[in-house]
């Protein structure tokens, strides 16, 4: 299955796991990343 240029919604994206999975999906697979965090 190709998921080059789809859109991925990552929850968790700042934290240690969920930050390297949309670094990778961006920068390697090709996939546009939206990044769903949590307000302080």
């Amino acid at each position: 299955m190709e998921i080059r240029g789809l859109l991925a919604l990552v929850t968790g994206a700042t934290g240690f796991i969920g930050g390297r999975l949309a670094e990778r999906l961006a920068a390697e697979e090709g996939v546009r990343v939206r990044a769903l965090v949590r307000g302080a």
